[in-house]
């Protein structure tokens, strides 16, 4: 397996609060922690921002690798590999990682049928 499937199992084991957590924390930089309230902070900004992109991300997703993915049923690490590959020019590796497991979690299928 490589980094970025051990990372991918890593992340698919978190449910999506802790997700969300992470993807703050990569979105808004280290800086001093807070506790708990940092945790809500990073997560708050995380689900805004994902709000934000995913106009781009349906665009970037909702096309060929949607189409692909449909008729492959892929292992869940297979698939997050596919999204997060597709995402880490615009997001890099670490946040593509993160958020291709949010997305597969909430169902690529829900994503692009808005598109």
């Amino acid at each position: 397996m490589t980094g970025d499937a051990d990372q991918l199992g890593e992340y698919l084991a978190l449910d999506e609060d802790e997700l969300l957590v992470l993807l703050g924390g990569e979105l808004l930089g280290s800086g001093p922690g807070f506790g708990p309230s940092e945790d809500d902070h990073r997560a708050g900004f995380a689900r805004r921002w994902l709000d934000s992109t995913l106009e781009d991300l349906r665009e970037l997703l909702c096309g060929e690798i949607w189409e692909s993915m449909r008729g492959n049923r892929g292992t869940m690490i297979e698939n997050a590999a596919t999204i997060a590959d597709a995402l880490a020019a615009m997001l890099g590796h670490a946040t593509a990682n993160i958020v291709a497991v949010i997305l597969l979690r909430r169902g690529l299928d829900r994503l692009c049928e808005v598109h």
